[in-house]
């Protein structure tokens, strides 16, 4: 768990670009990965502006793990493994899903956002699969991506 602050996006960044340089095998970032940094960046992003707009600050979780293709029944954010997992026979995983989770409230985005408001699609943008899980508990963005790193 996170705190909820602006520093935490930055943290996250480093975190997940070295856990997939690792899944990848890579020693330089590739688009692929570079693109799950942004995604998750600004899914953390989300959380620190508009999770917690009535209350104090609460917590951000971050999960990610090497998968296949994206279940369609994947239920909840509960689901999604927090253990990093490599193939037994040595070869790259289909695809990472990373989980970004806030325990506040969902807010649907305003008619007119300004200069604001296009976080989501930001994400939609940089990654395979978004799923969204509200509930009385917080919020679950679900990201899967494919992996397409050059070899």
């Amino acid at each position: 768990m996170l705190p909820s602050e602006a520093t935490v996006a930055a943290q996250c960044r480093r975190a997940i670009s070295a856990w997939l340089h690792t899944v990848c095998g890579r020693r330089e970032p590739c688009e692929t990965c570079d693109d799950v940094v942004y995604a998750v960046s600004e899914a953390v992003t989300n959380c620190v502006d508009h999770a917690y707009p009535d209350r104090e600050r609460g917590p951000i979780t971050v999960r990610a793990t090497v998968d296949g293709d994206p279940a369609p029944d994947r239920g909840s954010a509960a689901d999604v493994a927090s253990a990093i997992v490599r193939t037994g026979d040595g070869r790259r995983p289909a695809g990472v899903t990373v989980s970004v989770s806030d325990e506040g409230r969902w807010r649907p985005p305003p008619a007119e956002p300004g200069d604001r408001g296009r976080g989501l699609r930001m994400i939609r943008a940089y990654v395979d699969s978004v799923e969204i899980v509200r509930g009385d508990s917080g919020t679950t963005l679900i990201l899967w991506c494919k992996l397409e790193c050059p070899e």
